[in-house]
Protein backbone atom coordinates (compact mmCIF):
# COMPACT_ATOMS: atom_id res chain seq x y z
CA UNK A 1 0.00 0.00 0.00
CA UNK A 2 2.71 1.84 0.53
CA UNK A 3 4.57 1.77 -2.32
CA UNK A 4 1.45 1.90 -4.71
CA UNK A 5 0.97 5.59 -2.55
CA UNK A 6 4.84 6.62 -3.46
CA UNK A 7 4.14 5.78 -6.83
CA UNK A 8 1.17 7.96 -7.08
CA UNK A 9 3.23 10.62 -5.49
CA UNK A 10 6.16 10.39 -8.15
CA UNK A 11 3.91 10.20 -10.88
CA UNK A 12 1.60 13.46 -9.40
CA UNK A 13 5.14 15.20 -9.08
CA UNK A 14 6.16 14.35 -12.60
CA UNK A 15 2.83 15.47 -14.22
CA UNK A 16 3.46 19.20 -12.50
CA UNK A 17 6.89 19.64 -13.34
CA UNK A 18 5.52 18.84 -16.93
CA UNK A 19 3.07 21.62 -16.49
CA UNK A 20 5.33 24.17 -15.36
CA UNK A 21 7.74 23.43 -17.71
CA UNK A 22 5.05 24.56 -19.83
CA UNK A 23 3.73 27.69 -18.38
CA UNK A 24 7.65 28.71 -17.70
CA UNK A 25 8.61 28.04 -21.75
CA UNK A 26 7.63 32.00 -22.93
CA UNK A 27 10.44 32.65 -20.32
CA UNK A 28 13.38 30.57 -21.50
CA UNK A 29 15.57 33.28 -22.35
CA UNK A 30 15.17 34.93 -19.13
CA UNK A 31 15.19 31.86 -16.97
CA UNK A 32 18.15 30.99 -19.05
CA UNK A 33 19.88 35.07 -18.14
CA UNK A 34 18.95 34.73 -14.44
CA UNK A 35 20.84 30.99 -14.24
CA UNK A 36 24.25 33.21 -15.32
CA UNK A 37 24.04 34.61 -11.84
CA UNK A 38 25.95 32.72 -9.13
CA UNK A 39 23.67 30.58 -6.67
CA UNK A 40 20.64 30.72 -9.06
CA UNK A 41 19.17 27.56 -10.50
CA UNK A 42 16.93 27.09 -12.79
CA UNK A 43 13.95 26.70 -9.43
CA UNK A 44 15.46 30.03 -8.23
CA UNK A 45 15.10 31.57 -12.00
CA UNK A 46 11.13 30.19 -12.29
CA UNK A 47 9.97 31.59 -8.70
CA UNK A 48 12.09 34.81 -9.46
CA UNK A 49 9.87 35.24 -12.41
CA UNK A 50 7.02 33.89 -10.95
CA UNK A 51 7.08 36.57 -8.05
CA UNK A 52 9.03 39.71 -10.04
CA UNK A 53 7.75 38.99 -13.67
CA UNK A 54 9.73 39.97 -16.70
CA UNK A 55 8.72 44.23 -16.83
CA UNK A 56 11.47 45.77 -14.63
CA UNK A 57 10.44 49.14 -15.40
CA UNK A 58 8.25 48.92 -12.35
CA UNK A 59 11.32 49.38 -10.00
CA UNK A 60 13.83 52.72 -10.69
CA UNK A 61 16.93 50.70 -10.09
CA UNK A 62 18.21 47.44 -8.94
CA UNK A 63 18.33 49.03 -5.09
CA UNK A 64 14.77 49.40 -5.23
CA UNK A 65 14.52 45.94 -7.04
CA UNK A 66 16.16 44.96 -3.76
CA UNK A 67 14.36 46.54 -1.29
CA UNK A 68 11.16 45.21 -2.43
CA UNK A 69 12.65 41.78 -2.32
CA UNK A 70 13.87 42.60 1.06
CA UNK A 71 17.49 42.14 0.43
CA UNK A 72 20.25 44.41 1.09
CA UNK A 73 21.59 46.69 -1.95
CA UNK A 74 25.28 46.20 -1.64
CA UNK A 75 26.19 50.19 -2.52
CA UNK A 76 29.88 48.88 -4.02
CA UNK A 77 28.14 47.87 -6.89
Amino acid sequence: MVRSHLNFVQQSIAELDKKIDNIVTPYESAITLLCTIPGVDRTSAITIISEIGIDMSQFANSKRLCCWAGLMFNAWQ
